[in-house]
C-alpha cells in the first residue's frame, strides 16, 4: 500500500514547529549543561565571591576576577596525584578481567546447553536489581577476615578490596548475554562440524564480532568504578589506599564545606571523564546503539 505524499499545509505546519523543536532541545541542553558550566567557573574563584554572585544569578556563570588559588590549594593540602592514580589502577586492573570474565559468562549463558542455564540467569537479573547497599555490610564483613599474600588478615584499607569483588559484573555479564544471542548460531554449528571447541567458537566467532558490546561494557563498568564513593569510602583509612571520590571528604573537616576547594577538586576528578569522552565519542555512541542502548 502506498503512503500519501504529505500535502503542502502538512510541510508548512512542519517547517513551522522545527524552530520549536529546536528551541526545546536547547532548554533541555542547556539544564543539563549549566551546573557542569557553573562548577568550572565557580572553581575558578573566591569562597566569597561565589557567594556573593548568588545574588546575581548570571554573574555564577560569567569568569570574572578568576583566580587559580583554588586548584593550587588541592595540590598542596592533599595528595591528589596519589588519588588519582589509585582511580585509575581500580579501574583499569578491574575492567580488564572483567571483560574476559563478564564475556565468557554471558558467552556460557547464551550459547552454552547447561543444566540450570535459565535458574543462573534468573540469579544473574537478581543482583542486577538488588541494590548494592543490600549487599554492602555483609561484602565488608567478608572482606575484613580475608586473608592476603603478605600475611594480613583483612583486606580493609588496600587497593584489592576496591578491585577484585567488582571484576565479576552481573549487568556486564547481562549486556553480553544479550548481544551473544544475536550472532546466528549456524556459526558455532559450522565450527563444530571442522571440530572446533566452544573456546574456538569464543575466540573466532564471538569476539571478532562483538567490538560494539565489549566498548560498551567497558565503558560502564569503568564510569561506574571511577564515580564509586560509599564502597571506597567504608574499606579505605589512609592516601594510600583512596581514590578520587573519597579525597573530597579532605574538604569538608572544618565547620563549614570550603566550597572552592570542592568545586576545583571536582573539576580535576571530571577532567579524565571528559577528555576520554570527547575523545572517543563517536566510538561511545556506536558501541551504544550496536548493542541497543540509547
Amino acid at each position: 500500500m502506498k503512503t500519501k505524499p504529505p500535502t503542502a499545509a502538512r510541510r508548512s505546519a512542519h517547517r513551522a514547529l522545527t524552530p520549536l523543536k529546536y528551541l526545546v532541545l536547547l532548554i533541555i541542553a542547556a539544564l543539563f549543561v549549566a551546573p557542569l558550566v557553573f562548577t568550572i567557573v565557580a572553581s575558578f574563584k573566591s569562597e566569597k565571591q561565589i557567594f556573593d554572585d548568588f545574588a546575581s544569578f548570571w554573574l555564577a556563570f560569567v569568569p570574572y576576577g578568576t583566580t587559580t588559588t583554588n586548584y593550587d590549594t588541592v595540590f598542596n593540602r592533599i595528595p591528589f596525584l596519589r588519588y588519582f592514580l589509585n582511580s585509575s589502577l581500580i579501574v583499569v586492573l578491574t575492567v580488564i578481567p572483567g571483560l574476559l570474565i563478564n564475556s565468557l559468562g554471558g558467552f556460557a549463558l547464551a550459547r552454552l546447553r547447561l543444566p540450570g542455564r535459565k535458574v543462573l540467569l534468573g540469579f544473574v537479573l537478581l543482583v542486577i536489581i538488588a541494590p548494592f547497599e543490600a549487599i554492602l555490610i555483609p561484602l565488608f564483613l567478608l572482606t575484613n577476615q580475608l586473608p592476603w599474600f603478605d600475611g594480613s588478615t583483612s583486606w580493609t584499607n588496600t587497593l584489592h578490596v576496591q578491585i577484585i569483588p567488582f571484576v565479576a559484573d552481573a549487568f556486564s555479564v547481562f549486556l553480553f548475554y544479550q548481544f551473544f544471542r544475536t550472532i546466528p548460531r549456524e556459526l558455532d554449528e559450522a565450527i563444530a562440524v571442522d571440530g572446533g571447541s566452544a573456546w574456538t567458537v569464543y575466540r573466532h566467532i564471538v569476539i571478532p564480532l562483538s567490538r560494539p558490546v565489549f566498548v560498551t561494557a567497558a565503558i560502564l563498568h569503568g564510569f561506574g568504578l571511577w564515580s564509586s564513593y560509599l564502597w571506597p569510602q567504608m574499606v579505605t583509612r589512609d592516601e594510600f589506599s583512596r581514590p578520587l571520590t573519597v579525597g573530597i571528604l579532605n574538604f569538608y573537616g572544618g565547620p563549614l564545606p570550603e566550597w572552592g576547594l570542592i568545586l576545583a577538586y571536582s573539576v580535576l576528578a571530571l577532567i579524565p571523564v571528559l577528555i576520554l569522552f570527547f575523545a572517543a565519542q563517536r566510538v561511545f555512541t556506536e558501541s551504544f546503539a550496536g548493542t541497543g542502548i540509547k
